[in-house]
C-alpha cells in the first residue's frame, strides 16, 4: 500500500509540474501573439508590418488573410537584393483556393525571405514573418495607411 500511495504521489506531483510547465507554455505563447498583435501595424490589404529597427521590416499576412487563402501550397521568391517601388510584389502565395501577393508598401529593398517558411508553406500563421525588408528612403511610419491590431479588428469587423 505505501509504494502504491508513494507511485500516486510521485506521478500526481509529476503529473501537476507538467501541467505547470505546460500552462507556462500556453501563457508565454499567449503573450508572444499578444506583443507580436499589438506591435503589427495592418493594412486593409489584409498584409502587416512590423518596425524591426534600422531601417528594416517584417512583413507578413493576417489571420483573417491566412483564413480566407485557406491551405498555402506554395511561395514564390523574389530576388534578394533588389529594390522594388512602393506597389510592386514581394512575394506571391498560392493556395489550394487563390493566389495572393505581398506588395511593397514604400519604395524598399528586399533583404531576405523567410526560407523556413518557403520550404515549407502549409506552416504559415498570422504571426509568421514572410519577408524582410529594408526602406530605401526614411519612413515615418503614422505616413503608413496603417492599422493597430485593435483598429483592424474593427476593421475586419465592418467588412
Amino acid at each position: 500500500m505505501i509504494y502504491l500511495e508513494s507511485f500516486l504521489l510521485v506521478t500526481f506531483g509529476i503529473y501537476v509540474i507538467a501541467s505547470k510547465e505546460i500552462l507556462k507554455i500556453l501563457l508565454l505563447s499567449s503573450v508572444i501573439s499578444a506583443i507580436y498583435f499589438y506591435t503589427m501595424q495592418y493594412f486593409k490589404t489584409h498584409e502587416w508590418i512590423q518596425d524591426m529597427g534600422e531601417g528594416k521590416f517584417h512583413m507578413g499576412i493576417s489571420k483573417y488573410a491566412c483564413d480566407q487563402l485557406g491551405d498555402i501550397v506554395f511561395i514564390e521568391e523574389k530576388d534578394e537584393g533588389e529594390e522594388y517601388d512602393e506597389g510592386d510584389s514581394l512575394a506571391i502565395l498560392e493556395s489550394v483556393k487563390a493566389v495572393g501577393d505581398i506588395y511593397a508598401p514604400f519604395k524598399a529593398k528586399l533583404s531576405t525571405s523567410n526560407k523556413e517558411l518557403v520550404e515549407s508553406p502549409e506552416s504559415l500563421e498570422a504571426t509568421t514573418w514572410l519577408v524582410e525588408i529594408e526602406a530605401l528612403d526614411s519612413i515615418n511610419f503614422d505616413d503608413l495607411e496603417t492599422m493597430n491590431g485593435a483598429e483592424y479588428e474593427e476593421y475586419l469587423e465592418s467588412l
